[in-house]
């Protein structure tokens, strides 16, 4: 792909860059590494996310790859095959890595039916009994 100019000069960006981010994860490494490893910032990791879609699905792949291999050693932790296994520790670090799929907070929706959070009027009728209410 032939370099784009941007603000700052043409973009660093190659292919091989996508080729390479997805292996990054496959020892659990984060976005920052990922970007030390690349030479680029956060913002341009990002960036380049929304730009190209190659980069795009590197990225996917990358959270993903990163994320499994969280999980294995959490699930080997958790067996008693990790020496010094801190399930706190482990827990924070997921919820904080992985908050789509590791969280605490659960959602609640507050909205009235008609999508306001006015609630609904509640008409009382005074002076009439329940048997006079009933139609003939």
């Amino acid at each position: 792909m032939a370099d784009k100019r941007g603000p700052k000069g043409p973009s660093k960006y190659k292919d091989e860059m996508a080729d390479n981010l997805s292996a990054y994860g496959n020892n659990g490494e984060g976005v920052v590494e990922a970007c030390k490893m690349l030479g680029i910032s956060k913002e341009t990791f990002y960036e380049w996310g929304r730009v190209h879609d190659k980069f795009s699905d590197a990225i996917k792949s990358f959270k993903l790859n990163s994320q499994v291999w969280w999980e294995k050693g959490g699930r080997a932790g958790t067996f008693g095959k990790v020496s010094g296994f801190n399930a706190n520790s482990y827990s924070l670090q997921m919820r904080n890595r992985f908050s789509e799929d590791w969280r605490d907070k659960q959602d609640f929706d507050h909205q009235s039916s008609d999508g306001t959070m006015t609630p609904p009027k509640t008409v009382v009728l005074r002076g009439v009994k329940p048997d006079d209410a009933s139609s003939d």
